[in-house]
């Protein structure tokens, strides 16, 4: 395991999508936030001491209008910008000069930014330090910030009304709502069976007996749960596990709940505004470590790995 010293956050803005654009797309922002591991554990909301590095880069390549309109980047606002690779002496120099072990952290780093910048830094033919780490928070948020497993258990509840309205998924969590009663139903059961005496001239009326104490019981068990039935629908709602509901007990599966920009609202609070500009994109994102930091830092320590083990995007 390794015991981080130095975090980067880490964003880049791009002509285009790699798909889009075979591969061949190209850095037209890019930013480093750098703050100390105990400058994190301090901060109390706060944005921690750091060290900047934002650069504009001309892609000598069209942006994609559609990129355009998210960051406001144009070709025409970049053609007096420098290369990546004109700059990549100074990313180099400031990897080096922060504090071992060093850590890379960007939102769906894996898949976007790591391989997009690995494959500028070959195009560039430029080496990284061997030394610098990496981590993706959209997995880590994802772990972070993942519902508690509900056990469902099982039972026949649905056999009893087949009548109701009501789906499997729903009974489901009737009958874990109800588990306590049965247990309870069964103790009056026993209770019910020790108070029938037996004795020998009395064997012809036991089994009517028998019956009549087990039907009371279940008609109690059904007045029990059917009165449990309609207090939980009407004061708890019901959670239909499984179901496409928007809301559970941890927020929901929302659509775009894992974005930066979703993260950042729910983990912060409030709206996430000026997006898609990296250096923007990396504070809102060390604001959210920030906000999860407990949980974040040893996960980050446990998950990490090394750069060079991203395989750049491959040209073609």
């Amino acid at each position: 395991m390794v015991h981080i010293s130095s975090y980067v956050f880490f964003d880049i803005e791009t002509t285009g999508l790699p798909w889009q654009e075979r591969n061949r797309t190209k850095i037209t922002e890019l930013c480093f936030v750098a703050t100390a591991r105990e400058d994190l554990q301090k901060s109390t909301g706060f944005i921690p001491p750091v060290s900047k590095l934002t650069l504009a880069l001309n892609p000598k390549r069209k942006i994609n209008p559609e990129v355009t309109s998210m960051t406001g980047l144009t070709n025409e606002f970049l053609i007096h910008s420098p290369t990546f690779c004109q700059k990549s002496r100074s990313i180099i120099q400031f990897l080096e000069d922060l504090p071992r072990p060093v850590c890379l952290v960007a939102h769906n780093g894996n898949v976007f930014d790591y391989k997009i910048f690995l494959a500028e830094c070959v195009d560039a033919q430029i080496s990284l330090p061997n030394d610098i780490y990496c981590v993706d928070s959209l997995a880590l948020f994802r772990k972070i910030l993942k519902p508690p497993e509900i056990k469902v258990v099982k039972n026949n509840t649905q056999e009893l009304w087949p009548e109701l309205d009501v789906t499997p998924e729903d009974w489901n969590e009737i009958d874990k709502l109800c588990s306590p009663i049965k247990k309870i139903c069964n103790i009056s059961l026993k209770q019910e069976m020790k108070s029938i005496i037996i004795t020998d001239d009395e064997d012809s009326d036991f089994e009517e007996q028998f019956l009549q104490e087990c039907e009371k019981i279940e008609e109690k068990k059904t007045e029990l749960i059917k009165k449990l039935f309609d207090n939980s629908s009407k004061k708890t709602n019901v959670i239909s596990y499984g179901s496409n509901s928007k809301e559970n007990t941890n927020g929901g599966k929302k659509k775009g709940e894992f974005t930066l920009s979703g993260l950042y609202e729910r983990l912060l609070n409030k709206q996430f505004v000026d997006a898609h500009r990296a250096e923007n994109d990396c504070i809102a994102l060390l604001e959210c470590v920030i906000a999860t930091k407990d949980d974040f830092l040893p996960m980050a320590d446990d998950c990490c790995k090394k750069l060079s083990e991203i395989i750049p995007l491959r040209r073609y």
